[in-house]
């Protein structure tokens, strides 16, 4: 993304998705376990038992939502609208829910947008109740909170649609409101999570996104107080903690790159929620690039498989299936080429439909699987289907123009022949693959 405003708008994206600082130490998960859960900001809307029961409340949908149990907490977000519609965090909750039905990963921008009018609905409810307490008192804490909070929101939104300006703009007044917010309330979790999100990103830009964004009077970064603040937010154990943590784990994983101290985060959660496929992922695609770990990950990971497919909720089975192509792609690396062809055309039989990137990857694994066993025809097949304009169709394009593309009777049976080695350097034992390797190459 080539934009000026890339720090809020990253900062939005992220704080909603989980859909991820330090190590998740022995000391994380105990606090993660044991740590009491805080009360939300009070708006003074509510009685002392409706504020009770929607803190509670909240809390239960945000597990339901881990668990992936959508229509649980669809009915939690219908409950509370009916009991506590004046209340901004109604709202908010309802957005967390309908967040979650939007295909953020696709390629293709349109199909995205066309999916969000409800949730912008839900934050220009949540940022007018809002005003509400702000229009009685404009130094209202809880209504520069939740108003900043939709903002954010909302600047993510603008942001998976290619509507930067937009986002820039939104994510520079959410700034604004939590800055009030943390002002007054210093340890405020929540404002702390958005904030900490935002400092890290905008630290993090490239030195000319830097200069411009000065140039436009963006505030700036600070990745050592983002990070502290993330890690302050998960161990609050207040609402959405479970996102300040995931938020823990992606930044290693993704930007930080270290592998360890992601895979430390998203062990905890995937313990916690081991259905959960998003939770999984992460473990399915390091493996790639930490081959001694591919052993230790395939329970978890076929577990996670079984598990999001045995699910009510389409959407983590779709997950899964996402899971199950990375998982795949590991069978055929590690030696287990056979085995993994014939799951992934299994999984060309169930693919999603969302993301859109799925089927044309599932279709080209496929595809290279089939030429490496010596079989063009399959190959043909199965990108034939492709739409013609499609970058994957054009990749392989060469499977039209030439006869003698699959690999040669003496290329399947060198590929076969190797199996044993990619094994053993999958299983972590570099000793005996060497030897294998020597034996091949001097045999």
């Amino acid at each position: 993304m080539k934009s000026v405003f890339l720090p809020g708008v990253v900062c939005a994206l992220l704080v909603v998705v989980l859909s991820g600082v330090s190590t998740a130490s022995a000391q994380d998960r105990s606090l993660l376990e044991t740590a009491p859960s805080p009360r939300s900001l009070p708006t003074g809307l509510l009685t002392e038992a409706d504020e009770i029961w929607l803190d509670q409340e909240s809390q239960d949908f945000m597990v339901a939502i881990y668990q992936s149990r959508l229509d649980d907490a669809r009915a939690i977000v219908d409950s509370v609208l009916v009991r506590v519609p004046q209340d901004p965090r109604s709202s908010l909750l309802q957005a967390r829910y309908l967040r979650e039905f939007l295909a953020d990963q696709n390629t293709h921008r349109q199909t995205i947008e066309v999916q969000m009018p409800p949730v912008y609905a839900a934050l220009d409810d949540a940022r007018q109740k809002a005003e509400v307490l702000l229009d009685k008192d404009e130094d209202d804490v809880a209504g520069h909170l939740y108003r900043g909070w939709a903002r954010m929101f909302e600047a993510q939104l603008h942001t998976l649609s290619a509507s930067y300006w937009s986002a820039g703009r939104t994510s520079k007044k959410a700034k604004k409101d939590l800055d009030f917010v943390l002002d007054r309330d210093p340890d405020n979790p929540h404002a702390k999570l958005l904030m900490g999100a935002f400092y890290y990103f905008a630290d993090g830009l490239p030195s000319v996104v830097k200069f411009a964004a000065w140039l436009l009077r963006l505030p700036s970064g600070d990745r050592d107080r983002g990070l502290q603040y993330i890690r302050d937010a998960y161990r609050s154990g207040a609402f959405g903690y479970q996102d300040a943590f995931a938020i823990h784990g992606l930044i290693y994983f993704a930007f930080e790159a270290d592998f360890q101290k992601s895979l430390s985060t998203f062990e905890t959660l995937s313990h916690d929620y081991p259905g959960n496929a998003r939770l999984v992922e992460p473990f399915a695609v390091i493996d790639f690039f930490w081959p001694q770990r591919f052993a230790m990950d395939q329970d978890r990971i076929s577990r996670c498989w079984q598990l999001s497919q045995a699910s009510e909720d389409s959407v983590n089975r779709a997950g899964g299936r996402r899971l199950r192509y990375y998982q795949v792609l590991g069978w055929h690396l590690a030696g287990r080429a056979a085995e993994a062809r014939v799951a992934m055309t299994q999984l060309l039989e169930n693919v999603p439909s969302q993301p859109d990137w799925l089927e044309p990857s599932v279709r080209l694994a496929l595809a290279d699987m089939s030429l490496l066993a010596g079989d063009a025809q399959t190959a043909r097949e199965v990108v034939r289907t492709l739409e013609k304009d499609t970058r994957p169709k054009k990749w392989m394009g060469y499977l039209f123009e030439k006869d003698d593309v699959a690999a040669s009777p003496q290329e399947v049976v060198a590929f076969l022949r190797l199996q044993p080695a990619a094994r053993a350097i999958y299983a972590g034992k570099l000793d005996r693959a060497a030897r294998l390797l020597d034996s091949e190459t001097n045999p």
